[in-house]
């Protein structure tokens, strides 16, 4: 019986509940209490949050000290927005290798002056912008089949 809940329970989460933000400290579904505790995380209000609660701090992705706009739904992290400044080509193309390390898949858009690429892999989606040591990389879970 105790089986049958714990299966029960494991369906309703899915398999993206608990997925990584890559480079980060962060996971999806993680409560907002948890994500203050891993830093200084201010309520701000942006334009493409719907209705989700959104906040905003300091933090590193793959070593790469930035911004972090943490987009939370019923008080879960639920996307996460990296947005960085004076990233150089060696610091980026770092981040790339993390990115193959963790088996995601890269598929790239032919933009001038800019290099815009989807990596997928496991349970997440990592849209990445890079121009002028601008470094704008969007998170989230990998839809699966019959959600959103």
């Amino acid at each position: 019986m105790l089986f049958l809940a714990l299966l029960g329970l494991l369906a309703i989460a899915g398999p993206d509940a608990h997925a990584r933000v890559p480079g980060t400290r962060l996971r999806f579904g993680m409560l907002e209490s948890q994500l203050l505790g891993l830093g200084a995380f201010a309520d701000v209000k942006v334009g493409d949050a719907g209705a989700m609660t959104t906040r905003k701090g300091p933090t590193k992705m793959f070593g790469i000290p930035g911004d972090a706009t943490l987009y939370l739904t019923d008080g879960r992290l639920a996307r996460v927005r990296f947005e960085a400044a004076g990233v150089s080509p060696h610091s980026r193309d770092y981040a790339e290798d993390q990115l193959r390390l963790l088996h995601m898949v890269r598929v790239c858009q032919d933009v001038p002056g800019k290099q815009v690429c989807d990596w997928t892999g496991g349970p997440v989606v990592a849209h990445v912008e890079y121009a002028n040591q601008l470094l704008d990389v969007r998170v989230e879970p990998l839809a699966l089949p019959g959600k959103r």
